[in-house]
């Protein structure tokens, strides 16, 4: 009697043991995926890319034709001698800001063409520039405060 209690015992935890670990089914995908891209999208995608570079260099290719034409210098040309306009007299100062002042006009119709706000684009800059130069006076000095 005693050996049929314990057999019975084994027999309800092999039972039990067996119900707890069941074989795992594999995992399903979700329903909601999307099904994977065909080669043929992928290269419709490829040559719209392409076309669509192929049209941003003609357009940097005629934004800059156009900068020469109006400046008579490449941007090239104009950078340098932004960069080494601390060595200049003060008529070339006076033409490095007529230059700076053509290029912002330039940059404005060209923007417009494209259908965005220079103005905007700059004062985020700008204010990316002074964020930075907080932040690096911030961590120098722990007391620092910001004058306004």
């Amino acid at each position: 009697m005693a050996e049929e209690k314990h057999k019975a015992k084994i027999k309800k935890t092999v039972a039990a043991a067996s119900s707890t670990t069941k074989e795992k089914s594999p995992r399903k995908k979700k329903a909601n995926a999307e099904p994977p891209i065909s080669n043929e999208e992928l290269k419709t995608m490829f040559l719209n890319m392409k076309k669509q570079s192929a049209d941003l260099k003609k357009q940097t290719d005629e934004l800059y034709d156009t900068f020469t034409k109006v400046t008579g210098k490449t941007p090239k040309e104009l950078e340098r001698l932004i960069s080494d306009e601390n060595n200049f007299s003060e008529k070339d100062w006076g033409k490095i800001q007529k230059l700076k002042i053509e290029q912002e006009k330039e940059f404005e119709k060209l923007y417009k063409k494209i259908g965005l706000d220079y103005k905007k684009i700059k004062e985020k800059k700008e204010h990316k520039k002074t964020a930075k130069r907080r932040s690096r006076l911030r961590k120098k000095n722990k007391n620092w405060i910001p004058v306004k």
